[in-house]
């Protein structure tokens, strides 16, 4: 066993592959990993587009007004929900398990606005992915797309900064 282990390190540090070319993939870690490298300034809006080619268009509060109206009749109405004594939510042991409870309470609310679809994102193979970013899809009356990530915090850690989030 010791010694496959030691002729692999040593077919492994022969110098046949030095002159190989690194991948796209070694060279661009290696760029990020750099001391000096400050990606703070880059913005997800960039990251994503320069990646998938969409864009993230920003909400505009006046020519989105419409839908927010209708948006805002259902985050009351979610609230409302939640907070009665008998929801299931306040028997959610983790603040993580009671995500769920707002996420599916939001896709039966807002699926029942009239012209508004609403669901689990896909993969690129079509199936719903409960797990991960976005968390709701929604398509408006014209067409566009809205996604939702609901956030579920502890009021003790509003200040943390291990959530980045907030």
């Amino acid at each position: 066993m010791l010694r496959a282990a030691i002729t692999l390190a040593l077919i492994a540090a022969s110098p046949l592959f030095a002159d190989e070319k690194k991948s796209d993939a070694t060279e661009f870690i290696g760029w990020l990993l750099q001391k000096d490298r400050d990606l703070r300034g880059i913005a997800f809006s960039e990251v994503l587009s320069a990646t998938t080619g969409k864009k993230i268009i920003p909400v505009d509060p006046a020519t989105d007004k419409p839908w927010l109206e209708k948006f805002a009749v259902i985050l009351n109405q979610t609230l409302a929900k939640l907070n009665e004594p008998s929801h299931p939510i306040h028997s959610a042991g983790r603040i993580n398990e009671a995500s769920r409870f707002i996420e599916d309470e939001l896709l039966a609310q807002c699926a029942g606005v009239g012209g508004w679809t609403c669901g689990i994102p896909k993969t690129s193979a079509g199936e719903e992915q409960r797990s991960g970013y976005p968390d709701i899809r929604l398509v408006l009356e014209d067409g566009s797309v809205v996604y939702l990530d609901p956030k579920l915090h502890a009021a003790d850690s509003r200040e943390s900064s291990l959530r980045t989030f907030y």
